[in-house]
Protein backbone atom coordinates (compact mmCIF):
# COMPACT_ATOMS: atom_id res chain seq x y z
CA UNK A 1 0.00 0.00 0.00
CA UNK A 2 1.33 3.40 -0.99
CA UNK A 3 1.69 6.23 1.54
CA UNK A 4 -0.16 8.51 1.39
CA UNK A 5 -2.82 5.95 0.47
CA UNK A 6 -4.28 5.50 -2.95
CA UNK A 7 -8.03 6.05 -2.84
CA UNK A 8 -11.05 5.36 -4.97
CA UNK A 9 -13.66 8.09 -5.33
CA UNK A 10 -16.86 7.21 -7.13
CA UNK A 11 -20.43 8.01 -8.12
CA UNK A 12 -19.93 11.52 -9.53
CA UNK A 13 -20.33 12.88 -13.06
CA UNK A 14 -17.62 12.67 -15.70
CA UNK A 15 -17.29 16.46 -15.67
CA UNK A 16 -16.79 16.58 -11.92
CA UNK A 17 -14.08 13.92 -12.17
CA UNK A 18 -12.17 16.09 -14.62
CA UNK A 19 -12.68 19.17 -12.43
CA UNK A 20 -11.30 17.36 -9.39
CA UNK A 21 -8.28 16.12 -11.31
CA UNK A 22 -7.52 19.64 -12.53
CA UNK A 23 -8.10 21.39 -9.20
CA UNK A 24 -5.96 18.93 -7.25
CA UNK A 25 -3.17 18.90 -9.82
CA UNK A 26 -2.84 15.13 -9.82
CA UNK A 27 -2.64 12.34 -12.35
CA UNK A 28 -5.22 9.65 -11.57
CA UNK A 29 -4.22 6.03 -12.03
CA UNK A 30 -7.68 5.13 -13.33
CA UNK A 31 -10.92 6.90 -14.24
CA UNK A 32 -14.22 5.07 -13.85
CA UNK A 33 -17.22 5.92 -16.01
CA UNK A 34 -19.51 2.89 -15.88
CA UNK A 35 -22.94 2.53 -14.33
CA UNK A 36 -23.15 4.00 -10.85
CA UNK A 37 -19.38 4.13 -10.50
CA UNK A 38 -18.10 7.54 -11.56
CA UNK A 39 -14.74 8.47 -10.15
CA UNK A 40 -11.02 7.87 -10.14
CA UNK A 41 -8.19 6.24 -8.24
CA UNK A 42 -5.11 8.22 -7.29
CA UNK A 43 -2.43 8.77 -4.69
CA UNK A 44 -3.74 11.57 -2.45
CA UNK A 45 -2.01 13.73 0.09
CA UNK A 46 -3.74 14.30 3.42
CA UNK A 47 -4.70 17.80 2.23
CA UNK A 48 -6.24 16.48 -0.97
CA UNK A 49 -8.07 13.74 0.90
CA UNK A 50 -9.50 16.24 3.39
CA UNK A 51 -10.64 18.48 0.55
CA UNK A 52 -12.48 15.65 -1.18
CA UNK A 53 -14.11 14.44 2.03
CA UNK A 54 -15.61 17.88 2.58
CA UNK A 55 -16.96 18.13 -0.97
CA UNK A 56 -20.72 17.64 -1.08
CA UNK A 57 -20.54 16.03 -4.52
CA UNK A 58 -18.47 13.10 -3.26
CA UNK A 59 -20.54 10.03 -2.39
CA UNK A 60 -17.71 8.09 -0.75
CA UNK A 61 -13.97 7.50 -0.69
CA UNK A 62 -12.39 4.07 -0.19
CA UNK A 63 -8.73 3.14 0.33
CA UNK A 64 -7.38 0.84 -2.35
CA UNK A 65 -7.04 -2.76 -1.22
CA UNK A 66 -5.73 -6.13 -2.33
CA UNK A 67 -7.62 -9.26 -3.29
CA UNK A 68 -5.95 -12.67 -3.70
CA UNK A 69 -6.47 -15.43 -6.23
CA UNK A 70 -8.21 -18.44 -4.68
CA UNK A 71 -5.99 -21.38 -5.64
CA UNK A 72 -2.99 -23.22 -4.24
CA UNK A 73 -0.21 -22.70 -6.80
CA UNK A 74 2.60 -25.30 -7.00
CA UNK A 75 6.21 -24.35 -7.65
CA UNK A 76 6.55 -26.42 -10.83
CA UNK A 77 4.49 -27.41 -13.86
CA UNK A 78 4.16 -30.46 -16.07
CA UNK A 79 3.68 -31.25 -19.75
CA UNK A 80 0.79 -33.25 -21.22
CA UNK A 81 1.11 -34.71 -24.70
CA UNK A 82 -2.49 -35.88 -25.13
CA UNK A 83 -3.91 -35.21 -28.59
CA UNK A 84 -6.55 -32.49 -28.74
CA UNK A 85 -9.84 -33.27 -30.48
CA UNK A 86 -10.42 -31.46 -33.76
CA UNK A 87 -14.20 -31.29 -33.51
CA UNK A 88 -16.90 -30.98 -30.91
CA UNK A 89 -18.24 -34.29 -29.61
CA UNK A 90 -21.28 -35.36 -27.62
CA UNK A 91 -18.97 -37.29 -25.32
CA UNK A 92 -15.37 -36.86 -24.23
CA UNK A 93 -13.74 -40.03 -22.93
CA UNK A 94 -11.60 -40.29 -20.99
CA UNK A 95 -12.31 -36.90 -19.47
CA UNK A 96 -10.87 -35.12 -16.43
CA UNK A 97 -12.81 -36.18 -13.34
CA UNK A 98 -14.36 -32.76 -12.88
CA UNK A 99 -15.93 -32.69 -16.35
CA UNK A 100 -17.27 -36.20 -15.93
CA UNK A 101 -18.72 -35.35 -12.53
CA UNK A 102 -20.73 -32.33 -13.64
CA UNK A 103 -22.43 -34.35 -16.39
CA UNK A 104 -23.59 -37.34 -14.31
CA UNK A 105 -25.85 -37.67 -11.30
CA UNK A 106 -23.60 -40.31 -9.78
CA UNK A 107 -19.85 -40.02 -9.16
CA UNK A 108 -17.32 -42.34 -10.76
CA UNK A 109 -17.84 -41.73 -14.47
CA UNK A 110 -14.85 -41.04 -16.73
CA UNK A 111 -16.90 -39.60 -19.59
CA UNK A 112 -17.97 -35.99 -20.07
CA UNK A 113 -21.36 -35.87 -21.75
CA UNK A 114 -22.70 -32.61 -23.15
CA UNK A 115 -25.19 -31.22 -25.62
CA UNK A 116 -23.57 -30.54 -28.98
CA UNK A 117 -25.86 -27.53 -29.44
CA UNK A 118 -24.78 -26.05 -26.09
CA UNK A 119 -21.02 -25.66 -26.25
CA UNK A 120 -20.79 -21.93 -25.64
CA UNK A 121 -20.96 -20.87 -29.27
CA UNK A 122 -22.03 -17.25 -29.65
CA UNK A 123 -21.01 -16.35 -26.09
CA UNK A 124 -18.13 -14.32 -24.69
CA UNK A 125 -16.43 -15.30 -21.43
CA UNK A 126 -14.38 -12.63 -19.64
CA UNK A 127 -11.84 -13.59 -16.98
CA UNK A 128 -10.21 -11.09 -14.60
CA UNK A 129 -7.08 -12.83 -13.35
CA UNK A 130 -3.27 -13.13 -13.71
CA UNK A 131 -3.38 -12.99 -17.49
CA UNK A 132 -3.54 -15.69 -20.14
CA UNK A 133 -1.16 -17.86 -22.18
CA UNK A 134 -3.17 -17.46 -25.37
CA UNK A 135 -0.92 -19.75 -27.43
CA UNK A 136 -1.89 -22.86 -25.46
CA UNK A 137 -3.28 -25.58 -27.74
CA UNK A 138 -6.39 -26.01 -25.62
CA UNK A 139 -7.72 -22.59 -26.64
CA UNK A 140 -7.49 -23.19 -30.41
CA UNK A 141 -7.22 -19.48 -31.18
CA UNK A 142 -10.36 -18.60 -29.18
CA UNK A 143 -8.51 -16.76 -26.41
CA UNK A 144 -7.45 -13.10 -26.31
CA UNK A 145 -5.64 -10.99 -23.74
CA UNK A 146 -7.53 -7.70 -23.85
CA UNK A 147 -5.66 -5.54 -21.37
CA UNK A 148 -3.04 -5.58 -18.63
CA UNK A 149 -3.92 -3.32 -15.71
CA UNK A 150 -1.27 -4.76 -13.39
CA UNK A 151 1.79 -2.53 -12.93
CA UNK A 152 3.97 -4.80 -10.79
CA UNK A 153 4.91 -7.73 -13.06
CA UNK A 154 6.29 -5.49 -15.83
CA UNK A 155 4.93 -8.07 -18.26
CA UNK A 156 1.70 -8.78 -20.11
CA UNK A 157 2.34 -12.51 -19.76
CA UNK A 158 0.64 -14.83 -17.29
CA UNK A 159 3.62 -15.38 -14.99
CA UNK A 160 1.55 -17.29 -12.45
CA UNK A 161 -0.39 -19.75 -14.59
CA UNK A 162 -3.55 -19.23 -12.54
CA UNK A 163 -5.39 -17.24 -15.19
CA UNK A 164 -4.53 -19.75 -17.91
CA UNK A 165 -5.68 -22.64 -15.72
CA UNK A 166 -9.01 -20.95 -14.93
CA UNK A 167 -9.60 -20.05 -18.59
CA UNK A 168 -9.10 -23.60 -19.83
CA UNK A 169 -11.53 -25.01 -17.25
CA UNK A 170 -14.06 -22.56 -18.58
CA UNK A 171 -13.51 -22.87 -22.31
CA UNK A 172 -10.67 -25.23 -23.21
CA UNK A 173 -11.14 -27.81 -25.95
CA UNK A 174 -9.88 -30.64 -23.74
CA UNK A 175 -10.09 -29.27 -20.20
CA UNK A 176 -13.11 -27.03 -20.59
CA UNK A 177 -16.85 -27.11 -20.08
CA UNK A 178 -17.89 -24.59 -22.76
CA UNK A 179 -15.66 -25.66 -25.62
CA UNK A 180 -16.66 -23.01 -28.15
CA UNK A 181 -17.00 -19.84 -26.10
CA UNK A 182 -14.75 -16.91 -26.90
CA UNK A 183 -12.37 -16.17 -24.02
CA UNK A 184 -11.25 -12.63 -23.16
CA UNK A 185 -8.72 -12.18 -20.37
CA UNK A 186 -7.94 -9.01 -18.45
CA UNK A 187 -4.84 -9.03 -16.27
CA UNK A 188 -5.60 -7.46 -12.89
CA UNK A 189 -3.47 -9.74 -10.67
CA UNK A 190 0.29 -10.18 -10.50
CA UNK A 191 2.38 -13.35 -10.47
CA UNK A 192 2.03 -13.57 -6.68
CA UNK A 193 -1.75 -13.59 -6.97
CA UNK A 194 -2.28 -10.08 -5.58
CA UNK A 195 -4.97 -8.00 -7.29
CA UNK A 196 -5.37 -4.28 -6.58
CA UNK A 197 -8.97 -3.22 -6.02
CA UNK A 198 -8.53 -0.22 -8.32
CA UNK A 199 -7.33 -2.51 -11.12
CA UNK A 200 -10.23 -4.91 -10.57
CA UNK A 201 -12.73 -2.06 -10.88
CA UNK A 202 -11.02 -0.93 -14.08
CA UNK A 203 -11.23 -4.50 -15.36
CA UNK A 204 -14.95 -4.72 -14.65
CA UNK A 205 -15.47 -1.43 -16.49
CA UNK A 206 -13.60 -2.83 -19.49
CA UNK A 207 -15.76 -5.96 -19.53
CA UNK A 208 -18.88 -3.79 -19.66
CA UNK A 209 -17.63 -1.59 -22.49
CA UNK A 210 -15.89 -4.31 -24.50
CA UNK A 211 -18.81 -6.75 -24.40
CA UNK A 212 -21.08 -3.96 -25.60
CA UNK A 213 -18.71 -3.26 -28.49
CA UNK A 214 -18.72 -6.97 -29.37
CA UNK A 215 -22.50 -7.31 -29.10
CA UNK A 216 -22.82 -9.19 -32.40
CA UNK A 217 -20.05 -11.63 -31.51
CA UNK A 218 -21.45 -12.10 -27.98
CA UNK A 219 -25.08 -12.21 -29.12
CA UNK A 220 -25.94 -15.29 -27.06
CA UNK A 221 -24.59 -13.92 -23.77
CA UNK A 222 -21.65 -12.76 -21.66
CA UNK A 223 -20.06 -14.10 -18.46
CA UNK A 224 -17.41 -12.68 -16.13
CA UNK A 225 -15.32 -14.84 -13.78
CA UNK A 226 -13.74 -13.44 -10.61
CA UNK A 227 -11.53 -16.13 -9.04
CA UNK A 228 -10.15 -13.91 -6.29
CA UNK A 229 -11.32 -12.48 -3.00
CA UNK A 230 -10.51 -10.59 0.17
CA UNK A 231 -11.70 -10.86 3.79
CA UNK A 232 -13.76 -7.70 3.52
CA UNK A 233 -17.53 -7.80 4.01
CA UNK A 234 -18.13 -5.06 1.48
CA UNK A 235 -16.25 -2.65 -0.79
CA UNK A 236 -18.86 -0.30 -2.16
CA UNK A 237 -16.89 0.38 -5.33
CA UNK A 238 -16.62 -3.27 -6.37
CA UNK A 239 -20.23 -3.97 -5.38
CA UNK A 240 -21.42 -1.14 -7.61
CA UNK A 241 -19.11 -2.26 -10.41
CA UNK A 242 -20.57 -5.76 -10.28
CA UNK A 243 -24.10 -4.33 -10.17
CA UNK A 244 -23.34 -2.28 -13.28
CA UNK A 245 -22.14 -5.45 -15.02
CA UNK A 246 -25.28 -7.36 -14.07
CA UNK A 247 -27.45 -4.47 -15.22
CA UNK A 248 -25.61 -4.71 -18.55
CA UNK A 249 -26.72 -8.35 -18.78
CA UNK A 250 -23.44 -9.95 -17.72
CA UNK A 251 -23.52 -13.16 -15.66
CA UNK A 252 -20.97 -12.76 -12.85
CA UNK A 253 -19.34 -15.67 -10.99
CA UNK A 254 -17.09 -15.40 -7.91
CA UNK A 255 -14.95 -17.96 -6.10
CA UNK A 256 -16.17 -18.43 -2.53
CA UNK A 257 -12.66 -18.49 -1.05
CA UNK A 258 -10.30 -21.00 0.54
CA UNK A 259 -10.34 -20.18 4.26
CA UNK A 260 -13.05 -22.61 5.47
CA UNK A 261 -15.10 -19.72 6.84
CA UNK A 262 -18.50 -18.21 6.14
CA UNK A 263 -18.49 -16.56 2.73
CA UNK A 264 -20.52 -13.63 4.09
CA UNK A 265 -17.23 -11.98 5.07
CA UNK A 266 -15.61 -12.34 1.62
CA UNK A 267 -15.66 -9.87 -1.27
CA UNK A 268 -16.76 -10.24 -4.05
CA UNK A 269 -18.28 -13.67 -3.30
CA UNK A 270 -20.72 -12.22 -0.76
CA UNK A 271 -22.25 -9.85 -3.30
CA UNK A 272 -25.94 -10.56 -3.94
CA UNK A 273 -25.27 -9.93 -7.62
CA UNK A 274 -22.82 -12.82 -8.17
CA UNK A 275 -23.23 -16.58 -8.36
CA UNK A 276 -20.94 -17.64 -5.51
CA UNK A 277 -19.18 -21.00 -5.91
CA UNK A 278 -17.76 -23.38 -3.32
CA UNK A 279 -15.46 -26.36 -3.97
CA UNK A 280 -16.07 -30.11 -3.83
CA UNK A 281 -13.73 -33.08 -4.32
CA UNK A 282 -13.78 -36.35 -6.28
CA UNK A 283 -15.42 -38.14 -3.35
CA UNK A 284 -18.38 -35.76 -3.30
CA UNK A 285 -17.25 -34.01 -0.15
CA UNK A 286 -16.98 -30.30 0.51
CA UNK A 287 -13.33 -29.40 -0.03
CA UNK A 288 -11.67 -28.98 3.36
CA UNK A 289 -10.57 -25.45 2.47
CA UNK A 290 -13.78 -24.23 0.83
CA UNK A 291 -15.74 -21.40 2.35
CA UNK A 292 -19.38 -22.08 3.12
CA UNK A 293 -22.56 -20.36 4.27
CA UNK A 294 -26.02 -19.36 3.16
CA UNK A 295 -24.64 -17.15 0.38
CA UNK A 296 -23.07 -20.10 -1.48
CA UNK A 297 -25.00 -20.56 -4.70
CA UNK A 298 -23.61 -23.94 -5.71
CA UNK A 299 -20.59 -26.19 -5.30
CA UNK A 300 -18.41 -27.34 -8.20
CA UNK A 301 -15.29 -29.51 -8.48
CA UNK A 302 -12.27 -27.70 -7.06
CA UNK A 303 -9.73 -30.30 -5.87
CA UNK A 304 -6.96 -31.74 -8.08
CA UNK A 305 -8.32 -30.12 -11.23
CA UNK A 306 -6.15 -30.73 -14.30
CA UNK A 307 -6.06 -27.85 -16.77
CA UNK A 308 -3.85 -25.86 -19.12
CA UNK A 309 -0.67 -24.25 -17.81
CA UNK A 310 2.10 -21.89 -18.82
CA UNK A 311 5.46 -23.00 -20.19
CA UNK A 312 4.40 -24.78 -23.37
CA UNK A 313 1.49 -25.18 -25.77
CA UNK A 314 0.65 -28.57 -24.25
CA UNK A 315 1.57 -27.83 -20.63
CA UNK A 316 -0.84 -28.87 -17.90
CA UNK A 317 -1.08 -28.66 -14.13
CA UNK A 318 -3.31 -29.92 -11.33
CA UNK A 319 -4.53 -27.17 -8.98
CA UNK A 320 -7.01 -26.95 -6.12
CA UNK A 321 -9.12 -24.03 -4.95
CA UNK A 322 -12.47 -22.37 -5.35
CA UNK A 323 -10.72 -20.53 -8.19
CA UNK A 324 -11.06 -23.80 -10.10
CA UNK A 325 -14.72 -24.21 -9.12
CA UNK A 326 -15.89 -20.79 -10.31
CA UNK A 327 -15.18 -21.23 -14.06
CA UNK A 328 -17.31 -24.40 -14.13
CA UNK A 329 -20.32 -22.23 -13.33
CA UNK A 330 -19.44 -19.45 -15.77
CA UNK A 331 -19.01 -22.10 -18.44
CA UNK A 332 -22.30 -23.80 -17.63
CA UNK A 333 -23.99 -20.41 -17.93
CA UNK A 334 -22.33 -19.96 -21.33
CA UNK A 335 -23.60 -23.35 -22.52
CA UNK A 336 -27.14 -22.57 -21.39
CA UNK A 337 -27.10 -19.21 -23.16
CA UNK A 338 -25.60 -20.70 -26.33
CA UNK A 339 -28.62 -22.98 -26.50
CA UNK A 340 -31.38 -20.69 -25.19
CA UNK A 341 -30.08 -17.20 -25.88
CA UNK A 342 -29.41 -14.32 -23.46
CA UNK A 343 -30.69 -14.76 -19.92
CA UNK A 344 -31.22 -12.43 -16.99
CA UNK A 345 -28.01 -12.96 -14.95
CA UNK A 346 -29.74 -13.40 -11.59
CA UNK A 347 -32.37 -15.71 -13.05
CA UNK A 348 -29.64 -17.76 -14.71
CA UNK A 349 -27.95 -18.32 -11.35
CA UNK A 350 -31.29 -19.55 -10.00
CA UNK A 351 -31.59 -21.91 -12.97
CA UNK A 352 -28.16 -23.37 -12.22
CA UNK A 353 -29.09 -23.80 -8.56
CA UNK A 354 -32.35 -25.51 -9.47
CA UNK A 355 -30.60 -27.86 -11.90
CA UNK A 356 -27.95 -28.87 -9.35
CA UNK A 357 -27.86 -32.25 -7.61
CA UNK A 358 -29.03 -31.73 -4.04
CA UNK A 359 -27.87 -33.26 -0.76
CA UNK A 360 -25.16 -35.43 -2.31
CA UNK A 361 -22.14 -33.70 -0.75
CA UNK A 362 -20.76 -34.69 2.64
CA UNK A 363 -19.18 -32.25 5.07
CA UNK A 364 -21.42 -29.32 4.15
CA UNK A 365 -22.13 -27.25 7.28
CA UNK A 366 -25.68 -26.65 8.42
CA UNK A 367 -27.18 -23.59 6.78
CA UNK A 368 -25.15 -24.02 3.59
CA UNK A 369 -27.07 -25.05 0.46
CA UNK A 370 -26.02 -28.60 -0.47
CA UNK A 371 -26.01 -28.24 -4.24
CA UNK A 372 -23.52 -29.82 -6.67
CA UNK A 373 -23.43 -28.41 -10.18
CA UNK A 374 -25.00 -30.55 -12.92
CA UNK A 375 -25.35 -29.86 -16.63
CA UNK A 376 -28.52 -31.93 -16.87
CA UNK A 377 -27.30 -34.19 -19.66
CA UNK A 378 -25.66 -37.40 -18.41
Amino acid sequence: MLKPPRNILDNITDTVVDEFVTSLNLKPKRKYKHGRVKGFSAVLSSRQLKSLKSNSKVAYIEPDGTLKIQAFIPSSHSRDSTTFPKRSLLTQSPAPWNLARISHRQKGSTTYTYDSSATGQGTCSYILDTGLFTQHADFQNRATLLKNFDTTDNSDADLSGHGTHVAAILGGTKYGVAKQTKIYAIKVCNKSGACNLSDVIAGIALVISDSKARSSMCAKGVTMTLSFGAPVSSWRSIQEGILAAVQAGIFVVAAAGNDNIDVKGITPASSPFVCSVGASDINDAKASFSNYGAMIGVFAPGVAIQSAWIGGVDASQSLSGTSMSAPHIAALAATIMSSKGPQNPLTLCITIKNTAITNVLSGVPSGTPNRLVYNGVG
